[in-house]
């Protein structure tokens, strides 16, 4: 338990300085995998290229190049499948979309406390 909180507040204060965070969310790619269990961070730099981070409870990490596509969407550049991020308005969450729509939605995180619960 101890690790998995040293992990979540790592996610919070590992953010680049280059970087500014839209937001930060708790995905349960696979419920009954919580290895899978993972934080997405959408950031932007300073020479504004969007990303999506992706930090999984196993430590490893995945980097996808966005770009905005609305006020509330983005999209993956060279997705095959046309994935897509979007900002729920009023919750927060953010819903992975596809070309066939709806993958899941993850929550959207407001503290460390939330992160360490999210990659239990």
């Amino acid at each position: 338990m101890r690790t998995l909180a040293m992990l979540a507040a790592m996610v919070f204060a590992q953010t680049a300085a280059a970087e500014t965070v839209l937001g930060r969310w708790c995905d349960h790619r696979v419920p009954s995998m919580l290895q899978y269990n993972g934080i997405i961070e959408l950031v932007s730099t300073d020479a504004g290229v969007l990303q999506a981070h992706y930090r999984f409870a196993d430590g490893s990490e995945l980097t996808e190049q966005i770009r905005k596509k609305s006020k509330t969407t983005y999209e993956v550049i060279e997705s095959a499948t046309q994935d897509q991020y979007r900002v729920v308005p009023g919750t927060g969450d953010l819903q992975l979309i596809d070309q066939d729509g709806i993958i899941r939605t993850a929550k959207r995180l407001r503290s460390s406390h939330e992160a360490a619960s999210c990659i239990e």
